[in-house]
């Protein structure tokens, strides 16, 4: 799993020292705090180390697991760290075999800094997130690729500094960590847009003609007046002749003559109503009359009329009429049609 690790971290070996070179990764503080535990403890007492310097960091691994590791906390209070670069160094002649080294986020932040402390006080730590160190093709240094994964909630890091799980047994000691040892890539605040300048406040022209002797003509409400100040009055303006008015012109049909007023009709008398009444009634009723006296020889009833007279009796033809089996001896008079 770790080899696997080392091999992705290798790929980025160019990518920081392109980032140092270009100076895309801005310089931080030092760190807060650092320390290291010894897995060599007698009765809760660290043995001495005495290839290691008073504030370096030592880190090892033994047959049986690590033999002693160390931690590095940055505060970066007030910075919002998208990544990092933690670059230590290799104190020159420090050690032996080949470091195997993960920088892992700490459980917690409230370890002790110092050096050479017991093991039992040393921090927890989770490599789930860990990323392992690459190391300078001189050997002088180690470097680790950090992220957001690494990171505290508070947005610093606190890290333990130890040997993989897989890896050969081997010491090593770092210089002391610095202000140059991490480099964060810090994310800039979007720039704020100047806020624009009030409008002034409009000031009305004066009215022609203010003002008179003893003040002044118009106050703008920012001007004062001292007391006892005469001020010049105003020039003298001459009178406008006023404009001759224009006769009103005419309006069409102004001088014809007024419309005449329609005679009234006379109103009709009742006399005359009652008259026109009678004779309309009387020619009615002759009508009716009329048509219900009888016609000795005409029937009003049935279109033409027929006379009451018997018709003369035709001579009988008895040849057959018709076509086929429709021919027929004609007998009898012709049926009148109406």
């Amino acid at each position: 799993m770790w080899n696997a690790v080392r091999r992705t971290a290798a790929v980025c070996v160019g990518s920081v020292s392109l980032l140092w070179a270009l100076g895309g990764l801005a310089a931080a503080d030092a760190p807060t705090k650092a320390g290291w535990w010894n897995a060599a403890t007698a009765n809760g007492v660290a043995l001495p180390q005495p290839t290691t310097g008073a504030d370096d960091l030592h880190v090892g691994q033994g047959p049986a697991g690590p033999s002693a590791y160390a931690a590095v906390a940055y505060d970066l209070t007030g910075q919002v760290v998208t990544a990092a670069a933690l670059q230590l160094k290799i104190v020159p002649n420090s050690g032996a075999g080949t470091p195997d080294v993960l920088a892992c986020p700490t459980k917690d932040a409230a370890w002790k800094a110092g050096g050479n402390q017991p093991y039992v006080a040393r921090p927890l730590y989770d490599c789930a997130a860990g990323v392992a160190g690459i190391r300078a093709a001189d050997g002088s240094t180690l470097t680790f690729l950090l992220d957001t994964r690494q990171q505290l909630a508070s947005g610093g890091f606190s890290l333990a500094i130890v040997p993989a799980e897989d890896a050969a047994p081997f010491t090593v000691d770092f210089a002391k960590p610095d202000a140059t040892s991490l480099a964060p890539e810090v994310e800039q605040p979007p720039e704020q847009a100047e806020p624009e300048p009030a409008p002034e406040p409009f000031v009305p022209p004066p009215p022609a003609g203010a003002g008179s002797s003893g003040s002044a003509p118009f106050a703008t409400g920012t001007e004062a007046v001292s007391p006892g100040v005469t001020l010049p009055a105003p020039p003298a303006v001459a009178p406008v002749a006023p404009l001759p008015m224009a006769a009103p012109a005419p309006v069409p049909g102004a001088n014809a003559a007024p419309p005449v007023a329609a005679k009234p009709l006379a109103p009709v008398s009742n006399r005359e109503r009652y008259q026109a009444g009678t004779l309309l009634a009387l020619l009615a009723g002759a009508l009716v009359w009329a048509c219900q006296q009888p016609s000795p020889e005409r029937r009003l009833i049935g279109g033409l009329s027929r006379t009451a007279a018997p018709s003369a009796v035709l001579a009988v033809d008895d040849r057959p009429r018709g076509i086929g089996r429709f021919a027929s001896s004609r007998i009898a008079a012709p049926r009148p049609l109406l």
